[in-house]
């Protein structure tokens, strides 16, 4: 299973598609549920997670308080200020 998938094109370029749709399915899900004490996110979640916090930030909501990040990446630079 992945939040998003990954792959290069032929000049060697960083494809990512999904994460949108990802984003949005999770937004929808926090609004209609939350809010919550914390998230845990593990590998691609725990990248995932660091966005859900950021947009969390940006759009003044208050889906949860904390998050604990295991095993995860930094994120894309297309979604964070944190660049790989």
């Amino acid at each position: 299973y992945e939040w998003w998938a990954y792959e290069q094109d032929s000049d060697g370029k960083e494809i990512y598609t999904g994460h949108e749709k990802s984003l949005e399915s999770l937004e929808t899900y926090l609004n209609q549920n939350g809010p919550f004490l914390g998230v845990l996110g593990f590998s691609q979640g725990a990248t995932l997670t660091t966005f859900l916090a950021e947009l969390q930030q940006s759009k003044e909501k208050k889906w949860f308080k904390f998050v604990i990040l295991i095993g995860g990446v930094p994120p894309i630079s297309q979604y964070s200020n944190c660049v790989r």
